[in-house]
C-alpha cells in the first residue's frame, strides 16, 4: 500500500472515536484540531508505514499544525520513531515534526518514542542545543522533554542543571517542563540538586522555583523528611 496523505487520512477517519475525541480535547487546555484515534492504534499504523515505506512517507507527507488533524502530525513522528538508522538521518525529520508542535502532547509522545536517542546520546545532545537557543516556547519544551526522558544521568546531571539554569522564556510549557525535570533530578540526584536549589546564585523564576519544589514534594520517592525541607525552601522564597 502506498500511504499517501488522503491514504492515511482515511485510515485515521476509519479509527476514529467522537467520545475519545471529545474527552481527549477536553485535556489539552486549547483547541486542538483532533480526530479522536486512541495511541495504540496510531502506533499499530506507524509500525506498518514504516516497514513499508517509511521515507517516502516522512517525505512526502506535509503536516500542518493548525490545518493537520493531530493524529496526522502525532503518527508522523511516530514513523520516524519506528525508524533503525543513523539518528542524523533523520535530523532533517525531527525538525519537520517539531516545527509543528503546538501543544503538550504532540511534543511530549514524540519525545518518549525518540528511543533512538539512547544510541547516540552526544549526538543528540548536540542537536538538541539548538533548539535552546530558540524563542519559541516548543521548540524549548521539545529540548527540555527530551532531557528528562534520555538525560537525567550521571554523566549528564551536572550539565543539565547548568542548562535548565540558563533557560529564560516566559512560556508557560517551557517553565512547567523546567519545574518537571527539576523535580525528577531532585528524586535520582538529591544532593546536587538540591545545592543548587539552596544556592542564591541560580536563576530559576520564582514560578518555576516553586512549581520545582511543588513537584518534588508530591513525589512518591522523597522521604518525608526530604518534602518537609522542600516546604521550607519554597516558604524562603515567597
Amino acid at each position: 500500500m502506498v500511504y499517501t496523505t488522503d491514504k492515511v487520512l482515511e485510515l485515521l477517519v476509519s479509527m476514529s472515536e467522537e467520545k475519545f475525541r471529545a474527552f481527549s480535547a477536553g485535556l489539552m487546555g486549547k483547541e486542538v484540531k483532533m480526530l479522536g484515534v486512541r495511541l495504540p492504534k496510531l502506533r499499530k499504523l506507524s509500525k506498518q508505514i514504516a516497514k513499508e515505506d517509511s521515507f517516502l512517507y516522512l517525505d512526502e507527507t506535509e503536516i500542518i499544525a493548525g490545518q493537520s488533524y493531530m493524529e496526522e502530525i502525532m503518527l508522523y513522528g511516530m514513523v520516524i520513531s519506528q525508524i533503525k538508522t543513523n539518528i542524523e538521518v533523520l535530523f532533517p525529520y525531527i525538525d519537520k515534526y517539531v516545527a509543528q508542535i503546538d501543544n503538550w502532547s504532540t511534543c511530549d509522545s514524540f519525545c518518549s518514542g525518540l528511543k533512538q536517542t539512547k544510541q547516540q546520546m552526544g549526538e543528540m545532545w548536540d542537536y538538541l542545543q539548538s533548539y535552546l537557543c530558540s524563542n519559541k516556547e516548543y521548540h524549548i519544551r521539545f529540548a527540555v522533554v527530551m532531557f528528562i526522558n534520555y538525560y537525567i544521568s550521571e554523566e549528564y546531571i551536572d550539565k543539565l542543571l547548568k542548562t535548565f539554569d540558563e533557560i529564560h522564556h516566559e512560556g508557560y510549557y517551557v517553565k512547567m517542563a523546567v519545574a518537571w525535570a527539576l523535580s525528577i533530578c531532585l528524586v535520582k540526584y538529591w544532593d546536587k540538586t538540591i545545592a543548587y536549589m539552596e544556592s542564591e546564585d541560580n536563576h530559576l523564576d520564582d514560578f518555576t522555583y516553586i512549581k520545582a519544589l511543588q513537584k518534588g514534594r508530591e513525589s512518591l520517592c522523597l522521604t518525608a523528611e526530604q518534602k518537609q525541607y522542600l516546604k521550607e525552601l519554597k516558604g524562603k522564597r515567597k
